[in-house]
Formats: C-alpha cells, sequence, structure tokens
C-alpha cells in the first residue's frame, strides 16, 4: 500500500495536509499484512533495524528497475525523479536507460543528514525527489517520513525504536 500523499509538482504543500498520521498508516498496513496471505509472503523476511550499506541517495528501484516515460518523451526512472532524464526523440529506450540508470545509482550523500546513517531505513519510503519538493533538498529528512518508519518498525518488531530525530512524542 501506497499510504504517502505528496506535495504538488510545482512544490505546493498543501496536499500533505491530508495525510494519515503515522500511527495510522502502520495499523492500516499492519492490518493489511495480517489479514492478506500475499502479504504475509511478500513480508515473511522482516526488515531489521540498522543503518545503510552504503551511502546511495537512492535506496529505492530508482535506476534498477522500471522507467517512467513522460508526456514529453523523457525517459527517468520514476514519475518523481527528474535529476536525471533523456529525451527519447533523440535516443533509443536503451540508449536513455544507459544514460539514466548510472546516473541516479551514482548519487550518494553529500552531507551528514540523518538520512545518510538511519537506523530504520528499511522501514522508511524516503524518496530524495519528493524529499526536494518538500524539504527544498533531497537529503533532508521529511518528520512525517521519520515518524512513520519509526510507528512501522515499533509495530513489526514490537519493541521501541530510537527515532532518527533522537526525539518521541
Amino acid at each position: 500500500m501506497d499510504s504517502y500523499i505528496y506535495p504538488r509538482l510545482n512544490g505546493d504543500l498543501e496536499p500533505a495536509q491530508y495525510r494519515l498520521s503515522p500511527d495510522e498508516i502502520a495499523k492500516i498496513e499492519g492490518d493489511e499484512a495480517t489479514g492478506d496471505t500475499f502479504c504475509l509472503s511478500k513480508n515473511s523476511a522482516v526488515p531489521r533495524l540498522g543503518p545503510p550499506a552504503d551511502d546511495a541517495l537512492f535506496r529505492c528501484g530508482c535506476g534498477k528497475t522500471g522507467v517512467h516515460i513522460n508526456a514529453w518523451g523523457e525517459l527517468g526512472t520514476c514519475t518523481w525523479v527528474y535529476e536525471a532524464r533523456s529525451d527519447l526523440r533523440r535516443k533509443s529506450v536503451r540508449e536513455a536507460i544507459n544514460e539514466v540508470f548510472p546516473k541516479i545509482r551514482a548519487m550518494k550523500y553529500q552531507s551528514d543528514s540523518p538520512c545518510k546513517s538511519c537506523q530504520v531505513h528499511l522501514f522508511c519510503d524516503k524518496m530524495p525527489s519528493t524529499f526536494r519538493l518538500e524539504a527544498g533538498d533531497p537529503e533532508k529528512p521529511v518528520r512525517h517520513f521519520c515518524d512513520t518508519a519509526v510507528a512501522r518498525a515499533e509495530q513489526t518488531l514490537q519493541q521501541k525504536v530510537a527515532h532518527p530525530y533522537g526525539i518521541r512524542d
């Protein structure tokens, strides 16, 4: 389930006010997983706490699996990702993929963002491109995503988890 409501592509944050709370998201996802045998088998490997293996900025499937082609014929790695695009009016799909995928995979954290070494990163839906829209910087954490990752981790692992910001509400 994709439980997030994202900012508009122009950076307007108004849609974010309609988000579910992190606890509501974790509860719905937990209810879905326990009532759906597909979810149970898909999620049979329980994520663990711990820092990321590397400093890759994109920890999702961007630059690894699918592509997105927008209305202007630009190939990218995701609907939201505009950090690297290639014009299919001038290149083949293969050429575009060979150009765009390595650029995305090569993007690394340049700052000491809490996301770079986050212990709950496997529970987080961080997308650098949407964080750029919402926080003005693809490396800067968005509190709602951090809170949701903590709520998911605590529900899944049945234990208290340290918040990436070092806070507790």
